[in-house]
């Protein structure tokens, strides 16, 4: 679970020096203009894949395991368990604290890990693939987040051979930063984008 509860922003921890700092304020009034291919390039974010595929595939077949004759409630609960860890982990990825307030971010490294464990592997590859291809032309990171969640319906619905409520949760996980960034009328932002200082 710490895989996935970690914090995306302590991965800069020890990495903030000034050259560091001058040259990431210099970026920022670069960033509107940044292509979504950029993103390939950074670290951090293959980092993220990473991290949620193997996290997501622990909680998903390592973790939890109900006992053969076990009560079919018993599976209700794990599942529910199994649910809350992804989903706090969504939120904890999603949320980025900073001296300025809080910002919504659009982790979609991070779920698209998640979505190997929940979908197979199989569907979360061509799901992957297809959306690294289509992010290129989206206009923001929402909505590449709302068409990854289309992707794992079809890929997931055409491959998969998982339960149907996994596919269901991982479509939900795609979901949760968007419907944040309606239910708190703040835009969601790409991980790279430097925060803004306060005045």
């Amino acid at each position: 679970m710490f895989l996935l509860w970690f914090p995306r922003q302590w991965l800069r921890a020890g990495l903030s020096s000034p050259h560091r700092q001058k040259k990431r304020s210099r970026g920022e009034s670069h960033d509107r203009g940044r292509k979504p291919r950029a993103e390939y390039a950074k670290p951090r974010n293959w980092v993220d894949l990473f991290r949620a595929l193997a996290g997501g595939l622990a909680v998903s077949y390592l973790c939890f395991e109900a006992i053969p004759g076990s009560d079919k409630s018993v599976g209700t609960q794990i599942f529910t368990l199994q649910a809350a860890i992804l989903v706090l982990a969504v939120l904890i990825q999603s949320v980025r604290l900073g001296s300025a307030g809080f910002t919504l971010v659009a982790p979609v490294f991070f779920i698209a890990g998640l979505s190997f464990g929940l979908i197979g592997w199989e569907a979360a590859a061509f799901a992957c693939f297809v959306g690294l291809i289509l992010n290129q032309i989206l206009p923001g990171p929402g909505s590449s987040l709302f068409v990854f969640a289309c992707l794992e319906i079809v890929f997931g619905g055409m491959l998969s051979r998982a339960p149907l409520k996994m596919g269901i949760l991982a479509v939900a996980l795609a979901m949760i930063p968007i419907l944040l960034s309606g239910m708190m009328q703040r835009s969601l932002v790409r991980l790279n984008k430097p925060q803004a200082k306060p005045m």
